[in-house]
């Protein structure tokens, strides 16, 4: 299983969600894909598994002033950007895509990239933003269109 979990509170609410951490199920646990070898062909593979037309660019700024707050300042608030925090868990190896995949389990599985401590090599999580397309625009009788089923309960 894949999803995009969205991280800023600006997001949380929006469905379909667009924007946010692309993560995998591994051994019954949700985890972050390290953004060791990440490129913009693998997120447009997630963009396309969830029906969605392409990738966007969007402010990393953002996501890497909140980790770095999160890192070295626990105690600073940071609930205004994020809207849970909690420890990164990341999946153990970077992903590979040539960008004509259908789906993120098509893509070739590259080198262990996280560390024996569960920190990424590369220093934070894969983010993606993508384009919600014609599909997904809201209509006066429907609203939006779902890309897919939130997951309800503790995540």
């Amino acid at each position: 299983d894949v999803r995009i979990r969205a991280i800023l509170v600006s997001y949380r609410k929006r469905v379909p969600v667009t924007e946010g951490y692309v993560e995998v199920k591994d051994g019954g646990r949700w985890r972050q894909i390290c953004d060791e070898n990440w490129s913009q062909l693998s997120s447009r593979v997630v963009c396309g598994m969830f029906g969605f037309p392409g990738e966007r660019k969007f402010n990393t700024r953002v996501y890497k002033i909140c980790l770095d707050r999160i890192r070295h300042h626990p105690a600073v608030q940071t609930q205004m950007m994020f809207a849970r925090r909690r420890k990164h868990s990341y999946w153990d190896y970077s992903v590979n895509c040539t960008g004509n995949e259908a789906h993120l389990s098509n893509c070739k599985m590259g080198q262990s990239v996280v560390q024996k401590n569960s920190s990424c090599v590369g220093g934070m999580p894969v983010v993606v933003s993508c384009i919600p397309g014609r599909a997904f625009a809201p209509s006066s009788m429907t609203g939006f269109k779902k890309a897919f089923r939130q997951e309800v309960g503790p995540q």
